[in-house]
């Protein structure tokens, strides 16, 4: 089979390929371009020397076509530099260049009909400049450094390249393509420059092994009218699209190493689709006031790390998912907006998501995280649905600043390593909920943030620190810590709707609130190693208080405000102090203590109900030398009231009970039964000589002092 068949079945594009018949030998020189019309187009061979030649229109006639070889080319013969004409041309223009270094340039020409270019084997460069082309532009080259420039003019139809193995570039500059472009690169680093131009169909590039890049910089006129297709295999790849449009769709897909793409603006009407292999991807999207992804945000990267980041008021219409794998990730997202849901999910290696300058989501927020510690922060902004974060072992930190927003509810999810959740002002529509593994944890609220439904709070092993600087829980609070030091603090007239709830293992714990409420009730339990309570700044409580502590010994105290229901304490051993200041009790008021050198202060304090005080057991081995004291504080301010029954039993230990002072209001008021009881061991009572009233000496007993 003749070459020239061989590539007509290599080359079928649906047209009829003429067949020559052999030249005259003496005309068969190195270097030569065989040139001729059939019909009205025109046809060229070259041979395997590098061939160099110029077609132009309107060179020695107006209209007519010429074919001039240069760098010692001959065409038919004619000596280079000598402009062959062509004056039946008027349709399509054939070019087989075959195997070697070859040059073709089309110049200040408007050719009809399509353009079929075959370079064949080795250096090629093919340029177009300034021409248009009234039909198809094809061209193929086989293994070689292929270079490729289409400057001003147009094509009318589409353009059509595939290129051997070899260094590839290809240029579009000034340039207006009707139809699609394909681009169908081997292996080899390749080059892709659209600056400007405008595609009005779709644009597809497909790219083998070797470093890629490719970039469009539309002028602000340039674009694509269709979808845009990019595959590129492993080596890396560079993408850019500057100040451009693109109408439809657009779809990376990048094999191993390291990739950047960068939308710098460029809108994309439709959805974008980012998909890595292994190595190191960045992935930015500058807005500039107008840019954006009009369908879905899609990115899913292979190992490797990555930093994915929307900035200047990048606006995603759809949903937006960042896939990655191992190797660290972070996503960015500074103003702008989301209309659909934002999904990030990461492998092992830490991750950190930021949403900055008033980022709205429109749909709910998921992050994902594997091994290796994780951060997410959102700055001011919205999300109109939920937020949920789940993170693998490591060090977690979540924030919500600024004000930030969460429409329904918040949910934070963390292995061991340690969780920690922050949010200053804005507030939770619904309800916020962390679960985390072992390790030092810590939730704080502040600057007024307000959470619309429950809060919950749930810790492995490890110190807890909760605390809430003002703003308010709607409904309850629930706190849940393992074995560790365990710290909860209510401050700066903070408020919970519902109920508070605290319990906490072994370890120590303390509980503060200062000032605000409690719309429901209060319920403190914890394991040994000390535990502390305060209630200050006129707080209030509308249930009942209980606190429930192990051994270790601890403290109670409450400052100004009032419980609506019943206050119940109950202390194992270690020796515990209980003070009650200013306080009313609506209902009933219970105290037992265990073993240990327990101290009760009762100063201005009011109960309606009954009043039960145990302290320490009946009988023990142990140190029990308990101390009571009712209105016997520094400032005298009105008597304590007991309205309902008033039971005291100190248990084993030389106790001491004193009751009132000398002088102003140092009194007590027992307006139902009054029962004291010493129990066993030397006790004493001074309580008959203050002006307290209710106090019967024959309901008191195993006193052996009483004054």
């Amino acid at each position: 089979m003749s070459k020239r068949a061989s590539m007509k079945n290599r080359r079928d594009t649906g047209d009829t390929i003429p067949l020559l018949e052999p030249l005259e030998p003496r005309l068969l020189l190195s270097g030569n371009v065989t040139a001729l019309t059939i019909g009205t187009s025109l046809f060229l061979y070259g041979d395997t020397a590098a061939n160099d030649i110029l077609i132009e229109q309107g060179v020695l006639h107006a209209g007519l076509f010429t074919v001039t070889g240069r760098n010692a080319t001959t065409v038919n013969g004619t000596a280079a530099g000598t402009p062959v004409e062509f004056p039946d041309m008027d349709a399509d223009i054939w070019a087989w260049m075959s195997d070697g270094n070859d040059i073709v340039e089309i110049k200040n020409a408007n050719v009809p009909g399509t353009v079929r270019i075959d370079q064949g084997a080795g250096a090629a460069t093919t340029d177009i400049d300034p021409s248009t082309i009234g039909g198809d532009l094809w061209l193929w080259t086989g293994v070689g450094a292929h270079d490729f420039t289409l400057d001003g003019g147009g094509i009318a139809g589409s353009l059509y390249i595939t290129n051997g193995a070899g260094p590839q570039s290809t240029t579009l500059h000034n340039t207006l393509v009707c139809g699609n472009v394909t681009l169908v690169n081997s292996d080899g680093a390749t080059t892709t420059t659209l600056a400007p131009a405008l595609i009005q169909g779709s644009l597809t590039i497909l790219n083998g092994d070797g470093h890629d890049t490719f970039m469009m910089d539309g002028g602000g006129v340039g674009g694509v009218g269709g979808n845009l297709f990019i595959s590129n295999s492993t080596g890396g790849a560079t993408t850019t699209l500057h100040n451009m449009i693109l109408v439809g769709s657009m779809t990376l897909i990048n094999g191993d190493g390291a990739t950047t793409t960068t939308l710098d603006p460029a809108p994309v009407q439709g959805s974008l689709t980012i998909l890595n292999g292994d190595g190191h991807d960045t992935f930015t999207m500058d807005g500039g006031g107008v840019g954006g992804v009009g369908g879905n945000l899609f990115i899913s990267n292979g190992p490797g790390g990555s930093l994915t980041t929307l900035t200047n008021n990048a606006v995603v219409m759809g949903n937006a998912t960042v896939l990655t794998g191992d190797g660290g990730s972070a996503f960015a997202m500074s103003g702008g907006n989301i209309g659909g849901s934002l999904l990030i999910s990461s492998g092992d290696g830490g991750s950190q998501t930021a949403l900055t300058s008033d980022v709205v989501v429109m749909g709910s927020v998921t992050v994902l995280t594997g091994d290796g510690g994780s951060g997410f922060g959102i700055t001011g902004g919205t999300i109109v649905g939920s937020l949920f974060i789940s993170n693998g072992p490591g060090a977690s930190q979540t924030t919500l600043a600024g004000s930030a927003v969460v429409g329904v509810n918040a949910t934070v999810l963390a292995a061991d390593g340690g969780c920690t959740f922050s949010m200053t002002g804005g507030g939770i529509g619904g309800s916020l909920l962390i679960s985390s593994g072992d390790g030092v944890s810590g939730t704080g609220l502040t600057g007024n943030a307000l959470i619309m439904g429950n809060a919950t709070v749930l810790t492995g092993d490890g110190a807890c620190t909760f605390a809430m600087s003002g703003g308010g829980i709607s409904a309850g609070l629930f706190i849940s810590s393992g074995d560790g030091n365990s710290l909860t603090t209510l401050t700066n007239s903070a408020a919970v709707g519902g109920n508070a709830t605290v319990l906490t293992g072994d370890g120590g714990s303390a509980f503060a609130m200062t000032g605000g409420g409690i719309g429901g009730s209060l319920f403190i339990s914890t394991g040994d190693g000390g535990s502390q309570t305060a209630i200050t700044s006129d707080a209030l409580v509308m249930g009942n208080v209980t606190v429930l502590t192990g051994d270790g010994g601890g403290g109670f105290g409450m400052t100004g405000g009032g419980i609506g229901g019943s206050a119940t304490i109950m202390t194992e051993s270690g020796g515990v102090q209980v003070q009650l200041t200013s306080v009313v009790v609506a209902l009933n008021l219970a105290i037992s203590t265990g073993p240990g050198n327990d101290q009760f202060t009762l100063d201005d304090v009011t109960v309606h109900g009954s009043t039960f005080i145990q302290t320490g057991p009946a009988s023990t081995a142990a140190p029990d030398d308990d101390t009571v004291n009712i209105e016997r504080g520094a400032v005298a301010g009105f008597p304590s009231t007991f309205a309902g029954v008033f039971s005291l039993n100190t248990g084993w230990g030389d106790d001491v009970v004193a009751i009132g002072k000398l002088g102003g209001d140092w009194k007590a008021d027992f307006t139902g039964l009054a029962l004291f009881d010493g129990g066993l061991g030397a006790d004493s009572l001074d309580a008959l000589t203050y002006g307290n009233t209710g106090i019967d000496p024959t309901r008191i007993f195993n006193f052996e002092t009483v004054t």
